[in-house]
This record gives structure tokens, C-alpha cells and sequence, in this order.
């Protein structure tokens, strides 16, 4: 126990270093005319990464009642602790490096009036008072009346600062931003997917604290808040009025599942889920109808544009169809052309994306699944005909789709977490291609996050050929007739190694195969899977980071 608190007082002493660092070198920058005009933005960026470094302090360190008058930071077990704590360190570094650097560099330069009462003018004679540095006075080189006339010394140190000590201190700044950012999803997971995120009291101070409204932990809270009420039943009655359906039956069908429609001038997007009904049954028994308001909630909620899911007005039971139908507000203009999936555009063969179109669109859809993860909450149905790219609203060709922007959509068996759920069998080898090999056919196993990640990795690997999933199976040897989902498996990863290295490169096949193996060196993990979490952002999604920056 004495070690821990050792800890604790470690943490806040580095992190009160690192604070102060932060302030003295946007003061550096500031007081430094060079700097201010040469470092501009990255004085904003250290700005705008102070006030998120400084929430996180108040965050983890204030004593709340909420705690038993300790830290959040003391909520977190010790492997917890030490990391955050050498992530802190590693900032220090950072800022140290970026103080040391501006402190060494060269001074602003200096009104006319100054150089004379410094003596500096002698070596040019008497200095009109209308003479400044910043006059066009320059010889071939391009130096200023006053470079020519200064020391060779000091010309030197310009130069240096010129061609090298500039880039050198925007690209410590820039590490600095990334570890910071790094930082704050460090926090943020153990928020939200460790033991603690799950304890009422810490939800309700998270949702409530000034700290964690400025970070955007309190969005996050209530997700968390609405799956505990929608995992007892408690979620508020989301089926929409008859006067909807009226209004959807003059809309457009698009790809077999979704319609899109305008409801008083505004654009929505109906999203038609399957709805299978005991035999003995003629409509919505009372669990499915709570499981529906209680997706309906959540699917309404406010959420960061990370996630990727449009903002859901409730759900209808079509008895004519025996089908749900969730109603969304459509990202889209209703005045332009129509969405299309991602299997669509697969199948397109004169669509011809670049390759950093499709590591952003791989990017945008890790990210996506890696917050949904986040908040305990399993998707279930992940399958690149749910995918949605809505066009600009000028319209225009299916060349105009922004790749980096999807939308998630398909929620017919998504669910939190805490809901038992073994799924239907459905043995459809296009949706059942998607399946990890626990959940095809007659599922085995409970879903977790797992199989949403191998779910992932199928539309990964169809980013990278550019090919839906179905079509990689082999003339003699077609997924049907494959006598284990294993071996489907092993086909999809076969393909991943062999076709995916050419076209993208070998990290993202790695990365790729990952996901389709679950092969991410995590064992003993906790009951919120939150190493599993924290090796997918590392392997998955800041892996695809970095290659996106090197593009």
C-alpha cells in the first residue's frame, strides 16, 4: 500500500511539473517576437493542449466525496497508475526539450532605437530613427541591414535557428500534442472500460464534473448511464407515432434495406432490420419491445462525431413485413443524390479509391468500433452493406464520396454489453462471411468484443483489395460448401497475407490479420476486456495512424 501512495504522490508531483513546463513555453513563445511569428501555430497548439492536460489534473487529482474523499487516480489499479505515470514523464521530456530549445534560440530583433542605445549601431554608423529591421534593406543573401552588420556569432545562431532549431522545435511541440493526445484516451479508457467504469457513483461524477465536461468524459458517462437503464428495462418509450409511417411509404428505397424520405423539410434515413417472431406470437412481446427502446436510447443520445452514428428519433414494428424500422436523421441533403454502402462501392469496378482514402476510411471505421467498445455497447452486425456514404450536397458522381466519412448503421442486434444474447442462426454465407467462426450458423458462444473486431477485420481486408468479402473464396472450394467456419476463416486470413501486402503494405496486412486471429498477445484480462482494448488501439488504430501521417 505505501508503494501505491508512492505513486500517487509521484504522479502529481510530475504532472505539476509538466503544467508548469507547458505555461513557461507558451510564455517563451510569446515573449519572443521570432518565436510568435514562426511558432504560431504551434503556440496555439501547446494553448489549446494545456487546457486538456489541465482537466486531466483536476480530474484524476481532486478528492470527491464520490470516491470516499479520494482521487479518481487512486480508483485505478497500480498497472494503471505507473502507466499514466510514464506517459506524464514522457511529456516532461517533451516540454523540457521544446524549453531548452527556445531558451538557446535566437532573440526577436530589435526597433532601431534600441540598437543605438545598446551600441549595436556603431557598426553601421548613426541609424536614421526611421531605419527598423524589418525595412527591405537585404544584399543578395537575403539578410537584414542589421544580420549584415551583426556578429558572424550571431548571424550563425539565426541561421541555425532559420534551418534547423524551427523545424526541430514544431516537431517536439507536435510530439508533445501526440502524447498528450495519448494521455487523454489513457484516461478515458480507464474510465470508462475498467472495473470503475462500470460503478454508479463514478458514472454519476463523471457525468456531474466540471473537469469531465471540458474533456467530453460526460457524454461518455451517459451512454454508460442509459445501458444500465436499458440493460433493467427502465428506457423510455422511443416507438414512433403512425403519422411517421405515412411519410416513409412516399420515400426512396435504397439498396433493398434503407429508405430515405423528408419529414417537414428535414432528411431521414429509415433502417429496416429483419424482426424474427416466435411462432405463437403476432407482434412485439414485452422483453423485444424494452430491448428496442432501450437501442432507441442509446442510439439518440448525443454523441462525439467519432463514433460515426447519426442520431436515431425511435422504431416501428411493420407488420406487414414483420420487419423493425429505425428511423434516423440522415447526415445527408435531401436535395442530393443518394447514399450508397460500402458494399457497393466494393462492387463497383470503375469506383478506384486512393490508397489514403482507404486507410482514412480504415482509420474511421477502428475508431468507431474502438468507442462503441468504449461504452460497453457491441454492434453485433458489423457488414460493409451497413456502411453509408452520403454525398455532398451538390451531388455529383459516386467519385465525389468521402471515404473518411462512413456511417455506421445496422443496429438490429446491437446491444450493451450486459445483455444476454446468443443471436438467431442465419446461415446466409453473404452475412454470414462477417461472422467470426463462434457466431456463423447457430451461434456457439455469447458475443463479445471479439467477434466485433473479426467483423472489423473482414471489412478491412475488403478496404485493402478493394473486393467484397464473399468473392474471395476459391472456385473449387466456395464458403458454402466448407465443411467449419474455421476453414472460412483461414480463407479470409490466407487472402489477407497473400493479397494485401502489395496493394496496402505489410503493417496494415498485419494488423489486418490481427483482428481476423485475435492473435493480440492479451491474457489474464479484466471482466471490461480494457488490455484487449487498450492492444487494439495500439495495434489497430494507432498503427493506421501512423501509416496515414507517412502518406
Amino acid at each position: 500500500m505505501a508503494e501505491v501512495i508512492g505513486i500517487v504522490g509521484l504522479a502529481i508531483a510530475v504532472f505539476d511539473q509538466f503544467l508548469k513546463l507547458g505555461d513557461k513555453t507558451i510564455e517563451t513563445i510569446q515573449c519572443v517576437r521570432t518565436f510568435a511569428e514562426d511558432l504560431k501555430d504551434a503556440s496555439e497548439t501547446i494553448r489549446r493542449e494545456q487546457g486538456i492536460a489541465k482537466a486531466l489534473n483536476y480530474l484524476l487529482f481532486e478528492k470527491s466525496p464520490k470516491y470516499g474523499g479520494q482521487m479518481l487516480f487512486e480508483q485505478y489499479d497500480e498497472e494503471a497508475q505507473r502507466f499514466i505515470l510514464s506517459v506524464v514523464g514522457e511529456l516532461v521530456d517533451a516540454l523540457e526539450s521544446a524549453a531548452k530549445l527556445l531558451d538557446t534560440s535566437p532573440p526577436s530583433p530589435l526597433p532601431a532605437a534600441d540598437l543605438q542605445r545598446s551600441g549595436l549601431s556603431s557598426h553601421a554608423g548613426t541609424l536614421s530613427s526611421s531605419i527598423t529591421l524589418t525595412e527591405d534593406k537585404t544584399n543578395r543573401a537575403g539578410l537584414t541591414f542589421f544580420e549584415r552588420t551583426s556578429s558572424s556569432a550571431s548571424l550563425r545562431r539565426k541561421l541555425r535557428w532559420s534551418f534547423y532549431d524551427k523545424k526541430r522545435a514544431k516537431d517536439i511541440i507536435d510530439r508533445y500534442a501526440k502524447l498528450n493526445g495519448h494521455l487523454y484516451r489513457v484516461v478515458q479508457l480507464n474510465s470508462f472500460a475498467s472495473g470503475i467504469g462500470v460503478d454508479l457513483q463514478h458514472l454519476e461524477n463523471m457525468k456531474q464534473s466540471r473537469a469531465a465536461q471540458e474533456l467530453g468524459f460526460d457524454e461518455t458517462a451517459s451512454l454508460q448511464l442509459l445501458a444500465r437503464e436499458a440493460a433493467l428495462g427502465m428506457a423510455a418509450n422511443f416507438e414512433v407515432s403512425d403519422g411517421w409511417m405515412s411519410t416513409i411509404e412516399d420515400g426512396r428505397q435504397v439498396e433493398g434495406r434503407f429508405v430515405t424520405f423528408v419529414n417537414e423539410g428535414r432528411p431521414y434515413l429509415q433502417d429496416t432490420c429483419e424482426y424474427k417472431l416466435p411462432s405463437i406470437s403476432d407482434g412485439i412481446d414485452n422483453q423485444t419491445r424494452s430491448r428496442l427502446n432501450g437501442l432507441a436510447a442509446l442510439l439518440q443520445q448525443p454523441k462525439e462525431q467519432i463514433f460515426r452514428i447519426p442520431k436515431c428519433i425511435g422504431w416501428k414494428y411493420l407488420p406487414s413485413t414483420k420487419d423493425i424500422a429505425f428511423i434516423f436523421e440522415s447526415p445527408g441533403n435531401p436535395h442530393a443524390s443518394q447514399p450508397q454502402s460500402l458494399l457497393h462501392l466494393l462492387s463497383m469496378p470503375e469506383f478506384k479509391p486512393t490508397l489514403q482514402a482507404k486507410f482514412q476510411l480504415a482509420y474511421s471505421l477502428a475508431k468507431s468500433i474502438s468507442q462503441l467498445q468504449m461504452v460497453q455497447w457491441l454492434h453485433e452486425s458489423l457488414r460493409s452493406e451497413n456502411i453509408l456514404f452520403f454525398p455532398p450536397p451538390q451531388g455529383g458522381s459516386p467519385d465525389t464520396v468521402a471515404l473518411s466519412e462512413p456511417w455506421v448503421f445496422g443496429f438490429d442486434f446491437s446491444r450493451p454489453e450486459n445483455f444476454f444474447s446468443y443471436g438467431f442462426a442465419d446461415s446466409e454465407p453473404e452475412r454470414d462471411i462477417y461472422r467470426h467462426p463462434e457466431r456463423q450458423g447457430n451461434p456457439t458462444a455469447m458475443f463479445s468484443k471479439w467477434h466485433d473486431i473479426y467483423s472489423l477485420g473482414v471489412m478491412l481486408l475488403e478496404i485493402g483489395i478493394w473486393e467484397p468479402a464473399i468473392q474471395q473464396e476459391h472456385p473449387r472450394d466456395q464458403f458454402k460448401n466448407m465443411k467449419t467456419p474455421e476453414d472460412r476463416k483461414n480463407r479470409l486470413v490466407k487472402v489477407a497475407r497473400k493479397r494485401l501486402p502489395p496493394k496496402m503494405g505489410g503493417k496494415y496486412s498485419d494488423l489486418v490479420v490481427r483482428c481476423l486471429t485475435g492473435n493480440f498477445d492479451v491474457g489474464d484480462d479484466t471482466k471490461g476486456d480494457i488490455k484487449l482494448q487498450q492492444a487494439f488501439r495500439s495495434q489497430v488504430i494507432e498503427a493506421l495512424g501512423r501509416v496515414l501521417e507517412s502518406i
